[in-house]
């Protein structure tokens, strides 16, 4: 019998991260109805695909395959992004959901307002 935990959260994962099981499919080099048969719990996926998805998604196995789909385990970045970890402690940094909308925001500006919103951090950063 499929872990149904798994499966559950195999599928909040993907829309969380608003991938297609097209997409990931094509990411895990699997077909899409192979892909589709984990989030469904007709079969769980063997231990080298368990780890690349949570190499992806940036979750621990157990996170992954016990425990409950918590919407905070979604804000970890790869590629060109820096993780929102303190270096001398590793704690990791926890944002509300309005940060969250001002990063996003941030990151579709033109980069002229977003040297005006250094400027602005800059010179409210001097005056303290």
């Amino acid at each position: 019998m499929a872990n149904l935990q798994l499966a559950k959260n195999l599928r909040k994962y993907r829309k969380a991260r608003g991938y297609t099981q097209d997409k990931l499919s094509k990411y895990l080099n699997i077909s899409r109805q192979a892909y589709s048969n984990y989030e469904r719990a007709n079969r769980d996926p063997d231990i080298g695909l368990l780890i690349r998805l949570c190499e992806l998604y940036n979750v621990s196995m157990e996170e992954l395959i016990i425990k409950p789909f918590n919407q905070t385990y979604i804000i970890h970045e790869s590629g060109d992004y820096h993780f929102a970890i303190e270096g001398k402690s590793n704690d990791s940094i926890i944002l509300m959901q309005d940060e969250i909308d001002l990063i996003l925001k941030y990151r579709d500006s033109s980069s002229d307002t977003r040297a005006m919103i250094h400027t602005l951090l800059d010179s409210a950063n001097a005056s303290h």
